[in-house]
């Protein structure tokens, strides 16, 4: 449920790259399956810790990050290049 189509897709293209880029595939995603699991298990302290107000920014932040990535993917379907002059 926490990995999306692009997440697997990339996983798959480093991980074609031969053994080192497998292992290095494998190491980043041990590592976030343990921030993941660190973040749910003590989400109660976590929440506890930033309190309302910093559960806002939070929110903020991510959907600034995800409209960014959207904003990303829109000008690449486009192809567009503001910085070729032609």
């Amino acid at each position: 449920m926490l990995a999306g189509p692009g997440t697997i897709a990339t996983a798959m293209t480093f991980a074609g790259g031969g053994w080192l880029h497998m292992a290095i595939s494998l190491a980043s995603f041990t590592v976030i399956c343990g921030a993941t699991y660190c973040c749910f298990h003590y989400s109660d302290r976590l929440v506890a810790f930033l309190g309302q107000n910093g559960m806002n920014v939070v929110t903020r932040l991510m959907g600034l990050i995800v409209a960014s990535i959207g904003v990303g993917m829109l000008l690449a379907g486009l192809d567009y290049h503001p910085a070729v002059t032609g």
